[in-house]
Protein backbone atom coordinates (compact mmCIF):
# COMPACT_ATOMS: atom_id res chain seq x y z
CA UNK A 1 0.00 0.00 0.00
CA UNK A 2 1.64 3.16 -0.78
CA UNK A 3 1.05 6.67 1.36
CA UNK A 4 1.92 9.82 0.76
CA UNK A 5 1.84 13.24 2.14
CA UNK A 6 2.15 16.98 0.67
CA UNK A 7 5.35 18.64 1.74
CA UNK A 8 5.34 21.58 4.20
CA UNK A 9 7.47 24.27 3.96
CA UNK A 10 11.28 22.65 4.18
CA UNK A 11 11.01 21.04 7.19
CA UNK A 12 13.13 17.53 6.22
CA UNK A 13 12.59 14.51 7.62
CA UNK A 14 9.05 13.72 7.75
CA UNK A 15 7.81 10.81 9.44
CA UNK A 16 5.24 8.58 8.80
CA UNK A 17 3.13 5.99 11.51
CA UNK A 18 0.67 3.67 11.37
CA UNK A 19 -1.04 4.18 14.93
CA UNK A 20 2.62 4.09 17.30
CA UNK A 21 5.17 2.48 14.82
CA UNK A 22 7.30 5.12 12.69
CA UNK A 23 7.06 2.77 9.33
CA UNK A 24 9.48 6.02 7.39
CA UNK A 25 11.74 8.06 7.58
CA UNK A 26 13.53 10.74 5.53
CA UNK A 27 12.75 13.71 2.97
CA UNK A 28 10.77 12.15 0.47
CA UNK A 29 6.90 12.63 0.75
CA UNK A 30 5.57 9.28 0.44
CA UNK A 31 6.42 5.77 1.29
CA UNK A 32 5.01 2.03 0.39
CA UNK A 33 3.98 0.48 3.76
CA UNK A 34 4.30 -3.40 3.18
CA UNK A 35 2.96 -6.69 4.67
CA UNK A 36 0.48 -4.97 6.28
CA UNK A 37 -2.64 -7.81 6.93
CA UNK A 38 -5.27 -7.96 4.81
CA UNK A 39 -8.67 -6.14 5.22
CA UNK A 40 -7.45 -4.32 8.40
CA UNK A 41 -8.22 -0.55 9.08
CA UNK A 42 -4.82 1.14 9.51
CA UNK A 43 -4.44 4.59 10.98
CA UNK A 44 -1.72 6.92 9.27
CA UNK A 45 -0.15 10.52 10.70
CA UNK A 46 2.71 11.96 9.41
CA UNK A 47 4.84 14.61 11.57
CA UNK A 48 7.96 17.05 10.46
CA UNK A 49 11.02 17.26 12.05
CA UNK A 50 13.75 20.10 12.02
CA UNK A 51 16.76 19.42 13.71
CA UNK A 52 15.68 18.27 17.24
CA UNK A 53 12.62 19.79 17.01
CA UNK A 54 9.40 17.47 16.17
CA UNK A 55 5.94 18.94 14.71
CA UNK A 56 2.51 18.11 15.74
CA UNK A 57 1.42 14.93 14.28
CA UNK A 58 -0.64 15.37 11.32
CA UNK A 59 -4.43 14.05 10.99
CA UNK A 60 -5.09 10.59 10.99
CA UNK A 61 -5.71 9.11 7.73
CA UNK A 62 -7.85 5.91 7.79
CA UNK A 63 -6.84 2.89 5.14
CA UNK A 64 -8.39 -0.34 5.42
CA UNK A 65 -6.45 -2.90 3.28
CA UNK A 66 -8.00 -5.13 0.52
CA UNK A 67 -9.94 -8.21 0.98
CA UNK A 68 -7.55 -11.58 0.98
CA UNK A 69 -8.53 -15.02 0.40
CA UNK A 70 -9.65 -16.75 3.63
CA UNK A 71 -8.10 -19.15 5.69
CA UNK A 72 -9.66 -22.55 6.19
CA UNK A 73 -13.23 -23.36 7.82
CA UNK A 74 -12.91 -25.53 10.88
CA UNK A 75 -14.90 -27.48 13.34
CA UNK A 76 -16.32 -29.34 9.78
CA UNK A 77 -18.37 -32.13 11.35
CA UNK A 78 -21.09 -34.44 9.73
CA UNK A 79 -24.28 -35.94 10.59
CA UNK A 80 -26.47 -38.90 9.24
CA UNK A 81 -26.09 -42.23 7.83
CA UNK A 82 -23.23 -42.56 5.06
CA UNK A 83 -25.55 -45.81 3.98
CA UNK A 84 -28.15 -43.67 2.57
CA UNK A 85 -26.00 -42.33 -0.12
CA UNK A 86 -25.50 -39.21 1.39
CA UNK A 87 -24.56 -36.81 4.95
CA UNK A 88 -25.31 -33.81 6.41
CA UNK A 89 -21.74 -31.76 6.89
CA UNK A 90 -21.49 -28.66 9.15
CA UNK A 91 -18.73 -26.20 9.78
CA UNK A 92 -17.46 -23.04 11.76
CA UNK A 93 -16.20 -19.96 9.93
CA UNK A 94 -12.58 -19.47 8.95
CA UNK A 95 -10.95 -17.98 12.12
CA UNK A 96 -8.70 -16.30 9.95
CA UNK A 97 -11.23 -14.53 7.21
CA UNK A 98 -9.18 -11.83 5.20
CA UNK A 99 -12.04 -10.09 4.40
CA UNK A 100 -16.18 -10.52 3.78
CA UNK A 101 -17.11 -14.32 3.44
CA UNK A 102 -19.76 -13.99 0.37
CA UNK A 103 -20.18 -17.96 0.07
CA UNK A 104 -18.31 -21.42 0.37
CA UNK A 105 -17.79 -23.98 -1.74
CA UNK A 106 -17.94 -28.00 -0.84
CA UNK A 107 -16.02 -30.46 -2.47
CA UNK A 108 -16.15 -34.38 -2.58
CA UNK A 109 -12.93 -36.05 -3.45
CA UNK A 110 -11.43 -32.70 -5.38
CA UNK A 111 -14.58 -31.75 -7.13
CA UNK A 112 -16.80 -29.24 -6.33
CA UNK A 113 -20.20 -30.34 -5.69
CA UNK A 114 -22.54 -27.27 -3.92
CA UNK A 115 -22.10 -23.28 -2.75
CA UNK A 116 -23.64 -22.33 -0.30
CA UNK A 117 -24.24 -18.90 1.05
CA UNK A 118 -21.67 -16.86 3.56
CA UNK A 119 -24.60 -17.20 6.09
CA UNK A 120 -25.44 -20.80 5.33
CA UNK A 121 -22.67 -22.84 7.71
CA UNK A 122 -24.00 -26.25 6.66
CA UNK A 123 -24.95 -28.68 3.60
CA UNK A 124 -26.35 -31.89 2.45
CA UNK A 125 -23.88 -33.94 -0.10
CA UNK A 126 -26.23 -36.54 -1.99
CA UNK A 127 -25.25 -38.91 -4.19
CA UNK A 128 -21.92 -40.29 -2.56
CA UNK A 129 -21.01 -43.25 -3.93
CA UNK A 130 -21.88 -46.55 -2.32
CA UNK A 131 -19.19 -48.49 0.31
CA UNK A 132 -16.73 -46.23 -0.57
CA UNK A 133 -14.58 -43.65 1.38
CA UNK A 134 -14.64 -40.38 0.18
CA UNK A 135 -12.97 -36.94 1.46
CA UNK A 136 -15.36 -33.70 2.12
CA UNK A 137 -13.73 -30.34 2.17
CA UNK A 138 -15.04 -27.07 2.18
CA UNK A 139 -13.39 -23.83 1.67
CA UNK A 140 -14.45 -19.82 2.12
CA UNK A 141 -14.34 -17.60 -0.95
CA UNK A 142 -14.28 -13.51 -0.18
CA UNK A 143 -14.06 -11.19 -2.79
CA UNK A 144 -10.30 -12.06 -3.37
CA UNK A 145 -11.23 -15.44 -4.07
CA UNK A 146 -11.57 -18.71 -3.15
CA UNK A 147 -9.63 -19.53 0.16
CA UNK A 148 -8.27 -22.81 1.56
CA UNK A 149 -9.46 -26.09 1.74
CA UNK A 150 -10.37 -28.09 5.00
CA UNK A 151 -7.80 -30.57 5.67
Amino acid sequence: MSYSWFEYQDLTPLRAYPGTTCVYEGRSTSTEVRNLRPFTTYVFRVRAISGSDEGPYSGAALVTTNQGRPGPPNEVTSEGKPQHNSIRISWNPPPNPNGIITAYHIYVNGNRVGVTEADKCNFHVKDLPHSTSVKIQVAGVTKAGEGELTP
